[in-house]
């Protein structure tokens, strides 16, 4: 009995262990940045491929995760890129392809080193882009674009050759779409463009129309061995042949919502396949090579790519990082990814290693292992929570977009709603256990009691001064407004007022290092920083953007500035030189990013208004370290003059690209820097050319790559003669 029972619980014990591994973190992009929920990422994934028990999944900005058990765990691989992973193929276990836009990477040692495939001059630009490619072994592989044209490669992707393009596409002077390319062998293999399969026996040399979809375009191809294929197109269409593709014959997906289009399609063998929805709805499975399917909806999200490891273990991946698998050929799945749910709209980081999100419908959450994982904390409240305070593991406040404030004494657990006496605070902070201070909307408040009771704070005209927000550092609280700025040394007992940059009108954001020193955000979005507590502001020239949303700094070096692109600018010499992250890259804009750092190397991030938090223990670099530095032609011109800056960054192959920015010495505040992305030699060189009206600051800067993190060139002046 005792020995069955022991071999329960290790059971059970590992699977828990399991459980936990299979929400680990993995890097953000190509960043330092870990996923800390959801987990195991929270980018879409629309692109999946398996071999046995390792795959590998690409999505959203660049994003790509491997997992080597089948999909329970999964493991970052960084891309360098920053578009779209579209699709991903594997050569064996440890090589694999896959392609973004204009982009195609390969790797050979399992996603620990990337190369790009140099088939175009620049990853950054190219017409057509990528729609398709196959690599029918490690140094054959076929590239097919979107106007239909076909290159090859008999090197491993270090060099291309133009083939014969498909017929009827645009490099043909047709209309219709091609859809996929798929090669048995190396000189033997499949395409599809519109309805129309063709197939060629002469390493694309030429192509043969063999068959005709009844209805609609065909899109995805998959073969389990060199006879058996499957493609799948619009409205549900599905052809399979087992000679190699010289003959087809339909499939009737019998099963689910009709007029839906598949979108992917993967067979394990002849007998076993599932098809994935184009819109993600719905999976489709089949144990006996067609005859009969299943329709089933494993997930809220939408799955936009399916795969099988074995006859019935099946992987599915899709929309926010939504990944199921089935052990059982699709009767039952398992929810792999998943995190903290709520909508979240403030941080709060009170160490290394805790930190706070909060937001709307009484939302809290917390981590104590520096942003690993998080897990909710119930609060007593059903509106938005605008403040929080920790002073202690135990002991802890909040406050409600009602005003409403409630304490915890035994770290969540259970709550007290306190009276303050008709005070409705805009923000909180609590400097000591029993210490809690309220700020704004007019003057501040504050208890020494645990809240039970406040008292109005001292100060000269503090009690009719607007404030809403509050930082401390130091021994010190700092409360601020777009107008004001406040400073106490005491706890929050009494104030005095401290200056903001002369030409700063409104502060956006504030966040101080020590008692003296710290950096503050104006409304047109330039930095100062001081060392003097205030009295005198020093604007930092050299950041090279116009649109910060927020500032983070864990020291008086170390400090992060972000956008609402998911771009980071990260500085480990108090803002002379610049790096470029993208943790959390959105084109398009609209994610604004929370940040709080409590030391040099710790940050914790989230994304305003969703569940998606972030941590570093890194500064956010993770990769070798890279060099960029920039020259002007000349240090002093004359009025009207056109210079070269050149640059160099090290290490490079060709193909990266470099950000120069410039903006004219002392600009007013909130002056456009104008900007010139340029792309690198071969050679690591790159060349800008400006006309030189004003003194003019230049610098520059790139995001990294695969192995690199990004760097930050050394700001330069040129004068007027």
């Amino acid at each position: 009995m005792r020995k069955k029972l022991l071999v329960a619980f290790v059971a059970l014990i590992a699977a828990l262990i399991a459980a936990v591994a299979a929400r680990a973190a993995v890097n953000a992009g190509n960043t330092g940045w870990r996923w800390g929920n959801p987990l195991p990422q929270g980018n879409s994934l629309q692109t999946l491929d398996m071999i046995g028990s390792r795959g590998y999944a690409g999505g959203a900005s660049g994003t790509m995760v491997r997992t080597d058990d089948a999909g329970a765990t999964w493991s970052a691989v960084r891309t360098g890129l920053l578009d779209d992973v579209n699709l991903v193929r594997a050569i064996g276990p440890d090589s694999f392809v896959f392609a973004a836009s204009c982009a195609l990477r390969r790797s050979d040692d399992g996603g620990q080193t990337v190369k790009r495939l140099p088939w175009t001059p620049s990853d950054e630009s190219c017409s057509p882009e990528i729609k398709s490619f196959y690599f029918p072994s490690s140094n054959v592989g076929y590239l097919l674009l979107a106007n239909g044209d076909v290159f090859s490669t008999a090197d491993a992707g270090s060099s291309w050759t133009k083939r014969t393009a498909l017929p009827g596409t645009s490099a043909k002077g047709g209309s219709d779409a091609p859809g996929d390319v798929w090669f048995t062998a190396d000189g033997s293999g499949v395409a599809t463009a519109g309805k129309t399969i063709y197939r060629t026996t002469d390493s694309a040399a030429s192509w043969s129309p063999v068959s005709t979809a009844s209805s609609s375009d065909l899109t995805r191809l998959n073969f389990v061995n060199a006879n058996d294929g499957f493609v799948v197109g619009k409205g549900k269409n599905m052809l399979a042949t087992s000679d190699g593709g010289q003959t087809w014959t339909a499939v009737n997906v019998n099963a689910g919502t009709a007029g839906i289009n598949l979108g992917d399609v993967d067979c394990h063998n002849v007998n076993n396949c599932v098809l994935a929805a184009a819109d993600g709805s719905q999976l489709y499975l089949t144990g006996d090579g067609g005859t009969t399917w299943t329709a089933t909806s494993p997930s809220s999200s939408a799955l936009k790519a399916a795969a099988s490891s074995s006859p019935v273990r099946i992987v599915a991946v899709g929309a926010g990082g939504a990944t199921v698998a089935s052990n059982d050929g699709g009767v039952t799945w398992q929810t792999i990814s998943g995190g903290v749910s709520g909508s979240y709209t403030g941080i709060r980081a009170e160490s290394d290693s805790t930190a706070y999100v909060f937001g709307d419908n009484g939302a809290l959450a917390r981590t104590t292992d520096g942003g690993n994982s998080w897990a909710p904390v119930g609060v007593s409240s059903s509106v938005r929570l605008i403040g929080v305070a920790f002073p202690t593991s135990q002991r802890g406040y909040v406050l409600d977009s009602a005003g409403v404030l409630i304490r915890t004494s035994n770290g969540g657990a259970s709550w007290q709603f306190l009276n303050t006496e008709g005070i409705i605070g805009n923000a909180i902070s609590s400097p000591a256990e029993n210490t809690v201070v309220l700020i704004g909307p007019k003057g501040i408040h504050r208890s020494i009691d645990g809240g039970d009771s406040f008292e109005s704070a001292k100060g000269k005209g503090l009690a009719k001064t607007r404030l809403d927000r509050v930082d401390h550092a130091g021994g010190a609280l700092f409360a601020f407004s777009g107008k004001s700025l406040w400073v106490s040394t005491d706890g929050g007992g009494k104030w005095k007022q401290v200056k903001r940059p002369a030409s700063a009108k409104t502060i956006s954001n504030l966040d101080m290092v020590s008692a003296k020193a710290g950096y503050l955000l104006d409304g047109r979005g330039e930095l100062w920083f001081t060392r003097t507590a205030g009295r005198k502001w020093v604007r930092i020239e050299t950041t090279g953007t116009t649109y910060t949303d927020t500032i983070a700094f864990g020291d008086v070096l170390h400090g992060y500035l972000t956008d609402d692109s998911g771009r980071v600018l990260y500085t480990a010499d108090g803002g002379k030189t610049w790096s470029r992250q993208y943790p959390f890259y959105n084109p398009n804009g609209g994610g604004f990013m929370l940040m709080e750092a409590p030391s040099a190397t710790h940050a914790f991030m989230a994304i305003d208004f969703t569940n998606q938090f972030f941590a570093t223990s890194t500064g956010g670099t993770i990769g070798s370290a890279s060099t960029l530095t920039i020259k002007p032609s000349a240090r002093k011109v004359k009025r009207g003059t056109t210079i070269k800056v050149t640059g160099k960054l090290s290490p490079a192959v060709g193909g990266e690209r470099v950000s120069v920015v410039a903006r004219a010495v002392g600009a007013k505040n909130g002056s456009p820097w104008v900007i010139q992305d340029v792309t690198v030699a071969a050679n690591g060189t790159f060349t800008t050319r400006w006309k030189v009206k004003k003194p003019t600051t230049f610098t520059a800067r790139w995001s990294g790559d695969s192995g690199h993190d990004g760097d930050g060139a050394n700001a330069v002046v040129v004068k007027l003669k």
